[in-house]
């Protein structure tokens, strides 16, 4: 992006601590390079499109015999604010595609999350349930989610990125399960463009494990849009360079519910879970898929590690001891 910032700064000076003076300098005019591109503008889709893809989703489907392809959504919240927690949940109540429900894990100490969904913009649209009550009748899968649901999980206690998340998995009923950031955003076309490539790869024969979609970051109020990743097609020896493949990702659900998310590696979960995806497959070029085009709104803002890595250091060296694990 090219912005001279307070972010920007602590970034540079962290990277200089990690890699010293002469990796530093490479990377310094690799962004001053950056900076003489033009500069990057994020263009919602066309209402005419978004039309199109409500009046036409059914359409998808009625290639099999089997009803279309449903989506769960886990987010595990904690401490969300108010704003972020509403932006999500409209991001996904605008979807073109509305065979998705949403699964909030919340570790929340208090009830404040709680209280936004029972007083807030969603009344009666809520599903309330507690961690251990139910979750095993919630993991036999329904041929086709009635449209977009909230389901909402109280845990007991913050065990963690991974493991909040790994109590949300039994909930899952979708064929396929998207991970989404507690603030962060989806474009109304995401699910939409994730079942049309599903169907595609169907149609060839192919049954795709996990598919993912490029992504930027935006600014805490949406009000900015920087730092697209354009991402390859499935390239094994980048993804042992870093998780390039990120946001946004969708994932066969029995293989997610089987594989799990291991807190060992918190703050590197998806990066582990991917990598232990990938060892089993036969052909990554077949089973993966990669939708060029911007799914996902990574927002920054301090506390987030997609302004300021710093805020979660322990990510790195989870991520380094994934790579070492695979």
């Amino acid at each position: 992006m090219g912005r001279i910032n307070g972010a920007n700064l602590k970034r540079t000076i962290y990277y200089l601590r990690r890699n010293g003076l002469l990796n530093t300098w490479y990377a310094v005019r690799e962004r001053l390079a950056e900076r003489k591109q033009p500069p990057y503008i994020w263009c919602p889709p066309p209402e005419t499109r978004l039309a199109e893809q409500r009046a036409g989703w059914e359409r998808i489907g009625q290639s099999r015999e089997e009803a279309p392809i449903a989506f769960s959504i886990l987010v595990p919240v904690y401490r969300t604010k108010p704003e972020h927690l509403r932006d999500l949940l409209e991001s996904l109540g605008a979807q073109t595609y509305p065979q998705w429900e949403v699964i909030l894990a919340d570790a929340t100490e208090d009830d404040s999350v709680e209280r936004i969904l029972r007083v807030g913009c969603w009344p009666g649209e809520v599903e309330f349930s507690s961690s251990g009550q139910g979750s095993t009748a919630a993991q036999a899968p329904s041929p086709a989610l009635a449209g977009g649901r909230i389901r909402y999980i109280r845990l007991e206690k913050n065990a963690g990125i991974a493991e909040n998340t790994n109590q949300a998995l039994p909930y899952a009923t979708g064929d396929y399960i998207g991970l989404l950031d507690h603030d962060d955003i989806l474009t109304p076309d995401a699910l939409y463009e994730m079942a049309a490539a599903i169907e595609q790869e169907r149609g060839r024969g192919l049954d795709p494990a996990f598919l993912y979609s490029d992504e930027d970051k935006c600014n805490g109020d949406r009000t900015e849009y920087f730092e697209p990743n354009f991402k390859e097609d499935f390239n094994l020896d980048l993804l042992l360079s870093n998780n390039y493949i990120c946001h946004f990702l969708v994932m066969k659900r029995e293989l997610m519910q089987e594989l799990r998310f291991r807190p060992a590696y918190d703050g590197a979960q998806d990066y582990d879970l991917v990598l232990r995806v990938v060892d089993r497959l036969e052909d990554g070029r077949q089973n993966v898929v990669h939708i060029p085009k911007v799914l996902y709104h990574w927002r920054c803002h301090t506390g987030s590690t997609a302004e300021n890595p710093e805020s979660k250091r322990y990510a790195y060296e989870a991520g380094r001891r994934a790579l070492q694990d695979f």
